[in-house]
């Protein structure tokens, strides 16, 4: 799937029926198509380097799963170069880092978004030691509970490439979208994406190909 360069980052909001809010409601569509082979509650946005657009795509997709009518909950898992929370006129702090640390409750780190059906979790506070923190059993933990109460978990994890953590999150939802940047991209490190992705067990649910750099 391609995406025209864009100018919002929530364009499914500023321009809900233009061309390129079409690919992201054309995108939940194959989504929920292979939904129905099995199910897909949670789903991982990651890219193969920063700056592939990962970040708008997680948002505009967690939009258009909202428009449709589903509840639906975005979380900011980049824990090293988060922007999420920009995006959506957030604060970063009280988040998902300070949750993993047991420093705070679900309940505490939940967020409205401002846009009808989304709430959101942003990053935390920057604590030490990211991966670490991810790996902790109470990521998955998080992610089950999470899956009983909204109809769609949207995860935006830092690059492939950025150590272990976007693996460590994908392994905690039921599928991977790859966001990759026209031109920009090496085939060779896109196949060495996917065959990781496949290495690990998690599903790729689909490549999103970006026409400019975007946020993430």
């Amino acid at each position: 799937m391609t995406t025209p360069a864009l100018k919002s980052a929530t364009i499914m909001d500023s321009n809900p029926f233009s061309p390129v809010s079409e690919t992201y409601h054309t995108l939940r569509a194959n989504i929920e198509f292979l939904s129905n082979k099995n199910p897909i509650e949670a789903i991982t946005i990651t890219s193969t380097e920063w700056g592939e657009g990962r970040t708008t795509t997680a948002v505009n997709l967690a939009l258009a799963y909202a428009r449709s009518g589903k509840k639906v909950l975005l979380i900011d898992a980049d824990l090293r170069r988060p922007t999420l929370h920009a995006i959506l006129g957030q604060l970063r702090r009280d988040g998902l880092s300070n949750y993993l640390a047991n420093q705070q409750t679900l309940q505490d780190i939940v967020k409205e978004s401002g846009y009808a059906n989304l709430h959101v979790i942003t990053a935390g506070d920057q604590l030490p030691g990211p991966t670490e923190l991810l790996s902790s059993g109470r990521l998955g933990e998080l992610f089950e509970e999470l899956k009983g109460r909204y109809d769609r978990v949207i995860v935006d994890a830092s690059p492939l490439t950025a150590a272990a953590d976007a693996q460590i999150v994908a392994a905690s939802t039921d599928g991977v979208v790859l966001v990759v940047a026209y031109a920009s991209t090496k085939r060779a490190e896109l196949q060495k994406t996917a065959k990781t992705l496949s290495q690990n067990g998690t599903p790729l649910l689909g490549i999103v190909l970006n026409k400019a750099e975007g946020n993430g």
